[in-house]
């Protein structure tokens, strides 16, 4: 609120308070495609659309209050900036879902950060296959974050990516089901990451043959299906000996599932204790590759 003076002879006769409104943030959420032939089809998937307008770059729109697979068609080659302009939709997939791989290779660049105005409660196939992207808007799913529960599959053989997710918000995650399977040069930290609801996911890293960082801060209380979670990555015996040190110490879910295969722990020390404890105590079953 603005308060307006008026005065006459400089003296204050009077005033009024007016509300001044910060400029609107922008909602807006854009992409760019390349395409190379004529016609060209581009596919997304949209589950729990309200009146998504969504601009294609090429003088035309459509506005999207159906869920399913939308396919727009390039007529000529070239690079189009896709724009979801107003609207919701509580899942957006450039990666196609379970039935469909959608067109994620013509996907170039995510060009701004994804806002929480839209909506998204899922980010499920959400870069899929996108091995073409260049370029990351800073930050892009920080905002987007808040209200999502399900991370499946969202980079899976997304071999190119690596930014930084250490900024999201995961509050409200349960499904991080093969989140970077076959990210191959993903390595992120992901320590401020809060994993308190995360129940289910299993091949989370699998294949991320990059990965070594520190998962020692999670909290894995409710972590129910780890199956495969972290096979074939680079991690360190100094990082899987802190991450089972802290994990055995929580009061963890019964008979879980667990890989680290390729890694191996230091033997005669706390690290194999704790894995003693979560074996033997609360029933998990754990593949690596043993002590060193």
């Amino acid at each position: 609120m603005a308060t307006t003076f008026y005065k006459h002879d400089n003296k204050v006769i009077g005033f009024q308070n007016k509300v001044v409104s910060a400029p609107a943030a922008p909602s807006d959420f854009s992409v760019e495609v390349t395409t190379a032939t004529t016609p060209q089809n581009f596919q997304i998937v949209l589950a729990g659309a309200s009146s998504l307008k969504v601009t294609w770059g090429d003088t035309n729109e459509d506005t999207y209050t159906t869920d399913g697979l939308k396919t727009h068609s390039y007529a000529t080659p070239g690079t189009y900036t896709i724009t979801f302009v107003s609207g919701t939709a509580t899942l957006i997939s450039f990666g196609g879902d379970s039935g469909n791989n959608g067109t994620p290779a013509l996907l170039t660049k995510v060009k701004t950060a994804i806002p929480a105005s839209l909506g998204l409660t899922s980010s499920a196939y959400m870069f899929r296959y996108c091995v073409n992207v260049t370029s990351w808007a800073a930050n892009f799913f920080d905002a987007a974050s808040a209200n999502v529960t399900n991370i499946d599959l969202m980079f899976i053989y997304n071999t190119t990516f690596n930014e930084p997710v250490n900024g999201w918000n995961t509050a409200k995650v349960t499904r991080a089901w093969g989140t970077f399977y076959d990210a191959e040069s993903f390595n992120q930290p992901m320590s401020n990451w809060n994993t308190g609801l995360l129940d289910y996911a299993p091949y989370f890293l699998s294949n991320a043959y990059d990965f070594n960082q520190d998962l020692s801060a999670w909290n894995v209380t409710s972590l129910a299906t780890a199956d495969g979670f972290m096979e074939y990555c680079a991690f360190t015996t100094a990082n899987y000996d802190a991450l089972l040190i802290s994990w055995g110490a929580q009061a963890v879910q019964s008979s879980v599932g667990f890989a680290a295969t390729g890694t191996k722990y230091t033997a005669g020390g706390a690290a194999a204790t704790a894995r003693a404890h979560l074996v033997d105590i609360h029933g998990w079953t754990i593949s690596d590759a043993g002590p060193v």
